[in-house]
């Protein structure tokens, strides 16, 4: 979405944040409104972007 060069995340570990241009996998329909697990109703997105999705 914002054009960021994603990493892959690494293993979580206890009280460290990870980067925000870790690329995390997102629905594009969230199920929660009927949509998919299909892989075509997936979209790799930065960390922030993900997030800032996931609260509006």
């Amino acid at each position: 979405m914002c054009g960021k060069e994603v990493v892959r995340p690494k293993k979580s570990q206890r009280g460290v944040t990870p980067p925000g241009n870790e690329w995390q996998i997102d629905h594009i329909e969230p199920k929660s409104r009927g949509g998919s697990g299909d892989p075509s109703n997936g979209q790799v997105l930065c960390r922030v972007c993900n997030r800032d999705k996931w609260d509006s």
